[in-house]
C-alpha cells in the first residue's frame, strides 16, 4: 500500500467563492467526469504525485456547498484514508466539536465502498460533511462533500446534479 501525502487530503475552502451566476458545464479531466450545476464552480484541480484532485464549490461569499475528489493512482485503504482525514482536520484548529461516525458501509451514485459522516462548527456555523471511498480498477477514488447545515436546502438540488453524473473512467 502507498504511503499519502495528508497534505493534499485537507482543503477546506467552504467560506469562499465568487458572487456570479453560472450554467451547469461538464467536468472531465484524468478520468474524473460529473457535471458542475449552475450556481456551481470548479475552483481548484491538480494533477498530484499520489493522483489527481479536484473542487467545486457553491458560488458566493455566503454559500457553503463543496465537492471534493481525491483520485490515487493505486489502492488506499479506506479506513487508513478516512482516520487520517479525521486526524488533519483535527489538528487544522478551525473546527469545534469536530465529530466522526464509524466507518460504514457507503455509497456514492453507483460506487459502492467505505464511508463516515462528520459535525463540527467552523467561526460559529455548523457544518456536516461525508466521505465516501470506493475502487474503480485498482484506483481509490474519495469523495468529500461538506456543507453548513443552514444551506442544506440550497444545496441539495447541486450535490444531486454531481452525484447523478459522476464517473470514473
Amino acid at each position: 500500500m502507498k504511503k499519502i501525502n495528508v497534505f493534499w487530503f485537507v482543503v477546506i475552502t467552504v467560506l469562499t467563492g465568487a458572487c456570479s451566476n453560472s450554467s451547469s458545464t461538464s467536468f472531465s479531466e484524468n478520468g474524473i467526469s460529473f457535471t458542475c450545476p449552475a450556481g456551481w464552480i470548479v475552483d481548484e484541480k491538480a494533477e498530484i504525485e499520489e493522483g489527481f484532485y479536484v473542487c467545486a464549490e457553491k458560488e458566493g461569499t455566503n454559500d457553503s456547498g463543496m465537492f471534493m475528489v481525491m483520485a490515487f493512482n493505486d489502492r488506499i485503504d479506506p479506513d487508513i484514508y478516512i482516520n487520517t482525514y479525521e486526524a488533519e482536520l483535527n489538528g487544522q484548529g478551525v473546527f469545534d466539536n469536530l465529530s466522526f461516525s464509524s466507518i460504514l458501509p457507503a455509497s456514492y451514485g453507483m460506487y459502492e465502498g467505505s464511508g463516515a459522516t462528520y459535525t463540527a462548527s467552523v467561526m460559529g456555523v455548523d457544518f456536516q460533511g461525508k466521505i465516501t471511498m470506493f475502487e474503480v480498477d485498482g484506483r481509490s477514488v474519495c469523495i468529500t462533500t461538506q456543507e453548513a447545515l443552514e444551506d442544506r436546502r440550497k444545496n441539495n438540488t447541486g450535490f444531486k446534479t454531481i452525484e447523478e453524473s459522476f464517473r470514473v473512467e
